[in-house]
């Protein structure tokens, strides 16, 4: 399967949410990666996914928010996580191998060199389901 790693950067806690393209409403993956930490989620099925995430300090699990500092973003480019089949002739006859998507992201403070643009959304939009 599939697996996606992402770099946490900033001084502040993250949360992030993962979500199909082709069913929005239903959150795949949640994962909370500490400020200057990494975080990496296992077995992803092939797709395309988006990515939401928030980020602050003093996380209040009955609301999944941060309380304070929060700030909540939506990564504007598609997660392409695929699986590929090769077949390669041998001696003994015909191997078949799979391949499946590594990704990392970086998320950085202060407009650093990460590898993802993002887009400011309202703390709704991240609750929502």
């Amino acid at each position: 399967m599939c697996q996606l790693t992402i770099h946490n950067n900033y001084d502040q806690d993250l949360a992030v949410k993962l979500y199909d393209v082709k069913n929005p409403k239903v959150c795949l993956r949640f994962v909370y990666i500490g400020a200057k930490n990494s975080a990496t989620i296992m077995e992803l099925a092939p797709g395309n996914l988006t990515m939401k995430y928030t980020l602050g300090t003093e996380w209040d699990d009955a609301n999944m928010m941060f309380k304070h500092d929060r700030a909540n973003f939506e990564s504007d480019e598609i997660l392409k996580l695929d699986e590929i089949e090769t077949k390669t002739e041998t001696s003994d006859g015909v191997r078949a191998e799979r391949r499946y998507s590594v990704l990392e992201f970086t998320f950085n403070a202060q407009g650093g060199k990460g590898n993802t643009t993002i887009s400011p959304i309202d703390d709704k939009e991240f609750q929502s389901k």
